[in-house]
């Protein structure tokens, strides 16, 4: 499902048959379907997964082949054990430091510590647009 707020963007035009044209992609389910279509040709889609039906749309691409990256990946908890549950091979990460190497990016695969002594502060929101950007999912930090 795309989420009906992006219907809504300046950016949005529709054809002569009242067909949306979405030039900007908002997330994994606007992707997913070039995505497949090209999965000969792609080796990592990004895209954002701020939804449960991006979060699912991630999974399809996993599961057809094609690694996916969600900078903003407030519903990465969902797909949690998803290698083991649906036996796909493909890397779905979420939030992951970079760094740029002499071939490019590193994507994740650097340490990263929480110290227990301090304060952990987790945020939630049932709002949409754009509040759904600075909410983290309490769940996330439980599992």
């Amino acid at each position: 499902m795309v989420d009906p707020s992006k219907t809504e963007y300046f950016t949005v035009d529709r054809d002569s048959n009242g067909n949306l044209i979405l030039p900007d992609t908002h997330g994994f389910n606007m992707v997913a379907e070039q995505a497949y279509l090209k999965r000969n040709e792609l080796f990592l889609a990004i895209a954002c997964m701020d939804t449960p039906d991006k979060a699912k749309a991630a999974l399809y691409l996993a599961q057809n082949g094609i690694n996916a990256y969600a900078p903003c990946d407030r519903f990465a908890n969902e797909l949690i054990g998803y290698k083991e549950r649906f036996g796909v091979g493909a890397q779905i990460l979420g939030s992951a430091p970079i760094k740029k190497t002499e071939f490019g990016a590193t994507i994740g695969d650097q340490p990263l510590a929480i110290s227990l002594d301090e304060l952990i502060i987790a945020q939630y929101t049932d709002k949409g647009y754009p509040d759904q950007y600075c909410a983290h999912r309490l769940d996330i930090l439980t599992n």
